[in-house]
Order: structure tokens, then C-alpha cells, then sequence
């Protein structure tokens, strides 16, 4: 392919600008391999475009490129379309062949198209996420990491396997940071530009079992070793193995040595993680999502804890105001009247002391007796947490007592709202908070003066905070259109055919039939008037005789 820079393709709508190296100079440069180029959109957008070559030369092999092609596209559109697609893969915008340049090009867009490769290789102290220099920057790793997991199980669920998940097909934006981990490199299961499918070429995540094999078999486990080989490369400098590796088989070896020998680097649950994914033996790895996506987020849960574990750790502060209705209503009827010995016209007092102290007693045991659960409501800004007989609704908490400058609330602590249901909150976004760990305070009381200490060193709320996934709610909620789509075609189908295939019915009612049809032809059909009474009937009318004639 003769492309330089400042070559428009596909009619005119895409300026190549530059090209995009995923590796060593020279790996792209094979037959058949994709090149692939920053390019400038019709409307001033970059784009990152794979372009493939398709020569007519042989009209066979093209006709089967392009057949592929077609087929090819159809499930990359599925697949992109999904919900939540953009947060972690390259989303195909446009694809089409360019005959006068004999090329098949595909649009993909991304927040960035800087190579993970290139930046592992050349400028990983750029990236502090990429430096393992501390905690948080692990934490942001494993983060972006869970994206590129999401992504790969997307695929997974459209029945597309990546068969090269690597560095070298990991795009981001240098400036956005681990957020901006994008997971390409899935446009083709065989080679473009052969008439047949070939081997593919081995790389950083071909499995042990496979390599150097006659015969290679694909699969999604073959994908998650992909994924912890990934996970290595970045969390370590192992990049210079590339070239110190005299074979495929010695370089995996090295990179087992590695992870082994990390514990001043790691964490035990993230180095054992890690030989889970790469273990030589098939039968020892993680090859489950939901397995992986759960140690994932422990791992991320864990890096945010403190290193030395203290007294504060899991310690929460909810704030409550005595004043509000809601809340003392809830609990008068919950067991607090009981409690104060209060008769029945009796009415619970915000202005006496040992009513709210009562009240913040009360919740506090309710909440800690067997451990509150947190749930998150969808489209909401408040969360629900239910003790053994409360629901309350929790917000974020502004100090009024700080300076005029700390005005925004924040999840330093929370604040009681009111009361509710959980009408409307996800099953899958709850957190438990363990037995003991939520504290009420009075949020009428100088609390700056009485408890200091608690309010400086309570945990944040933000790490018990769950997270609703959007994006897998709308994909539920589309394979159930998807399946009601495809049960009301077939059934349209049977009605289809049960109108194709009808048989007449030979009954006894089709002798009676034939018999009226026998008599007409005797004695002839009435006319119309002949149904009327006989004062609207018309003078003239056609008679018997004529109408025998006509039969």
C-alpha cells in the first residue's frame, strides 16, 4: 500500500495525518497486516483508520475478502453498538472499500490513539499510573485495567473473540491518564488479503500451550491469559524481555519469575492474581469474568485502604437532624417510643436532650446490630441505607461550622435525609459496612467542640459508595427487546406458512356446496330484487328463462 501523509481516502471524507506505530519498526510491514493511521474527519474530528489492502488482481480471493468483509461488519457493528461500548473499546464509526486506492478502511474513534506499547516501551515514567511508585497509582492502573476487562467480555457476549489482546492493541490519551484505556485490535478473526485462514502471528499473550504448535486454538480463555500477560506488562518493567528472550517459551518463563519475585512491588492478593491469569496450566487459570471483574475490584478496594491498618479504619460518621419528621417518625414507629416510654398521644421533643440522644442510640444500634446495607438508586443523587428496621436516605454533608470557603458538600460524611423505599435501587449496586462501623451524631449539637478527633479521622463515605452500571442495565434491557424481536418473527413466520400451506377442507359441508352451486345452474340465481318485498320491487326485472341462458 502507497500511503503517505496528506492522502484522502474514502471520497474524500478522511485526511491521513500520520501513522500510528504499535511497536518495533518493521512488525506492520507484513502481507496482509493492517496499517494504521491518524486521520482528520470531514468535520475537523481525528480518527484512527485501519486500512487493509484489496487488490482485484485475482477475482476469486477479492470476492472472498469482501464477503468476509461484509460479515466481519455486521458483528463489529453489533458489538460497538452495545451499551457502554465507548467506556472501554474502539467504537467503529464508518467502514467502507475504496476501489480507486484497492483498500478497505475502517473508522474507529477513541479518546485517544497514542499505542499502550509505545508508551510502555519509551515513556513510562511520563505516566505516573505507570510508575508503581505508590498505592494510588496502582489504584488507577487496576481501574483502567477493569475497563479493558469490560471490553473483553462485551466481545465475549457477541460471540467475538480477540485472539490478540496485548499492549500493542491498547490505545489511549496520554494526557487523560488510565481512563482513557481503549481495547482495539478485534476487527479480524483471519488475515485480510488471503483466500483462507492462517495461523496467527504469536505475540505477548499467546498462551504457553499454543505456541510454536502446528495447530492453535482459540478461545476466551486464551483471551483472559492475554488479559494478566497485559496486566503484568503494566505493572512491572518487563518490556526489555521482548529482546533478551531467545524464544516465546523462555519469555513466558521470565515473565513467571517476575511476578514471583514481585512482593516489594505488589500486594499479595494483586501478585496472586496475576499467576492465577498466566498459570501454565489451562486448568489453573481464571477464565471467569465475573471472577475476575470481583478480584478486581477487591484489589482496587484494598489499595485504598491505608497500608497500616488503625482503630478509624471502616469507622463512618452519619449526621441527624432531630428536627426532621421523617426520620423521627420512622423510628417512633420502629421501637423509639418503646424505648422512651412514651404513651400513646405523647409526641417525640427535638428540643429535649435526652430524646436526641435517645434517637441517635436508637439508629446507631439499629445500623450496627447485623451491619447496614448500602444500596444505590438509579438517577438518584441520595443513597438508601437499611439497618433492621430502618430505610433512611443518605446525602452528602456540609460542615456549617468551617469557613466561608468550604461551602460544598462532600462524602467526608453523610447526612440523613429522610426516610424511603427501595422502589427503584439496584439489586446489583450494595455494599455492606461491617457490624460497629457507623457512628450518629446529633448534627445540632457544636460537634467541633465534642467530637474533634472522630470527625477528623472518620473514613470517607466514597469507598462504600456502590456504583450502578448503566451500561449493563441497557444491555439486559436490550437482549430482552432482542429476544422479544426474534419470539414475534417467529411467530409471524408460523402464520406465514400456516397461510401457504392451507388445505381445503373436505367436509361434508363441501358436498352441501356443490349441491347449492347443482341448484343455481337448474333453476337459476335469484336477483337481487327477488330478496326485496314485493311493494319495492322493481316492475322489470331479468326473468328465469334469460338468466338460464346466461349459465
Amino acid at each position: 500500500m502507497n500511503l503517505s501523509k496528506g492522502t484522502r481516502v474514502l471520497q474524500s471524507r478522511y485526511e491521513l495525518l500520520e501513522r500510528v506505530v504499535r511497536g518495533r519498526p518493521g512488525e506492520e510491514n507484513q502481507s496482509g497486516e493492517a496499517e494504521n493511521w491518524l486521520a482528520l474527519g470531514e468535520y475537523g474530528q481525528e480518527f484512527l483508520l485501519k486500512i487493509w489492502p484489496h487488490s482485484k488482481d485475482d477475482p476469486d480471493v477479492s470476492d472472498m475478502n469482501r464477503a468476509l468483509w461484509d460479515a466481519e461488519l455486521r458483528t463489529l457493528y453489533r458489538a460497538c453498538s452495545s451499551p457502554g461500548a465507548e467506556r472501554s473499546l474502539l467504537v467503529l464509526r464508518e467502514a467502507g472499500v475504496d476501489k480507486e486506492l484497492g483498500i478497505l478502511v475502517m473508522a474507529l474513534e477513541a479518546p485517544g490513539y497514542s499505542c499502550l506499547a509505545v508508551e510502555l516501551a519509551e515513556n513510562r515514567s511520563s505516566h505516573h499510573w505507570l510508575t508503581n511508585e505508590n498505592v494510588e497509582s496502582r489504584r488507577d492502573l487496576w481501574n483502567g485495567l477493569k475497563g479493558l476487562a469490560d471490553g473483553l467480555n462485551l466481545l465475549h457476549e457477541q460471540q467475538v473473540l480477540h485472539t490478540g489482546v496485548s499492549a500493542e492493541s491498547v490505545f489511549l490519551d496520554p494526557a487523560q491518564g488510565s481512563d482513557s484505556l481503549r481495547l482495539g485490535g478485534f476487527e479480524w478473526s483471519m488475515r485480510v488479503g488471503s483466500g483462507s485462514a492462517r495461523p496467527m502471528s504469536a505475540h505477548w499473550g499467546t498462551p504457553p500451550e499454543t505456541m510454536g504448535g502446528p495447530h492453535q486454538v482459540f478461545g476466551p480463555d486464551g483471551d483472559w491469559f492475554g488479559f494478566g500477560i497485559l496486566a503484568a506488562r503494566c505493572l512491572l518493567s518487563i518490556e526489555h524481555l521482548n529482546n533478551n528472550s531467545p524464544t516465546l517459551q523462555a519469555r513466558y518463563k521470565q515473565v513467571l519469575n517476575k511476578i514471583d519475585k514481585s512482593r516489594d512491588l505488589l500486594t499479595d492478593l494483586e501478585r496472586d492474581f496475576l499467576l492465577r491469569l498466566v498459570a501454565e496450566s489451562p486448568l489453573d487459570r481464571m477464565t471467569r469474568y465475573e471472577d475476575i471483574a470481583v478480584r478486581i475490584e477487591d484489589i482496587v478496594s484494598r489499595l485504598g485502604r491505608s497500608s497500616a491498618p488503625n482503630e478509624w479504619d471502616d469507622s463512618y460518621v452519619l449526621m441527624i437532624d432531630p428536627k426532621n419528621t421523617q426520620v423521627t417518625d420512622s423510628a417512633m414507629a420502629a421501637g423509639l417510643r418503646r424505648e422512651l416510654s412514651l404513651g400513646p398521644t405523647e409526641m417525640f421533643n427535638p428540643r429535649d436532650a435526652m430524646h436526641t440522644a435517645a434517637l441517635t442510640r436508637f439508629v446507631q444500634q439499629d445500623l450496627n446490630s447485623q451491619g447496614a446495607r448500602l444500596y444505590a438508586v438509579r438517577n438518584q443523587h441520595f443513597f438508601m441505607l437499611l439497618g433492621d428496621r430502618l430505610q433512611l436516605r443518605i446525602g452528602q454533608y456540609r460542615d456549617r461550622d468551617l469557613g466561608a470557603g468550604e461551602t460544598e458538600a462532600t462524602w467526608k460524611h453523610a447526612r440523613v435525609l429522610g426516610v424511603g423505599e427501595l422502589r427503584g435501587a439496584s439489586d446489583d449496586a450494595v455494599s455492606v459496612l461491617p457490624p460497629g462501623s457507623v457512628t450518629v451524631l446529633n448534627i445540632l449539637q457544636n460537634l467541633r467542640r465534642t467530637e474533634p478527633t472522630l470527625l477528623q479521622n472518620a473514613s470517607s463515605w466514597e469507598r462504600r459508595l456502590p456504583k450502578v452500571d448503566k451500561a449493563a442495565k441497557q444491555r439486559a434491557e436490550l437482549e430482552k427487546f432482542c429476544a422479544f424481536v426474534r419470539v414475534t418473527n417467529q411467530i409471524e413466520l408460523l402464520f406465514s406458512r400456516r397461510r401457504a400451506l392451507r388445505v381445503p377442507h373436505r367436509g361434508p359441508h363441501r358436498h352441501r356446496q356443490r349441491q347449492g352451486r347443482d341448484h343455481y345452474r337448474r333453476v337459476g340465481a335469484p336477483t337481487r330484487s327477488s330478496y326485496l318485498p314485493p311493494s319495492r320491487r322493481r316492475a322489470s326485472r331479468v326473468p328465469p328463462a334469460r338468466t338460464r341462458k346466461l349459465f
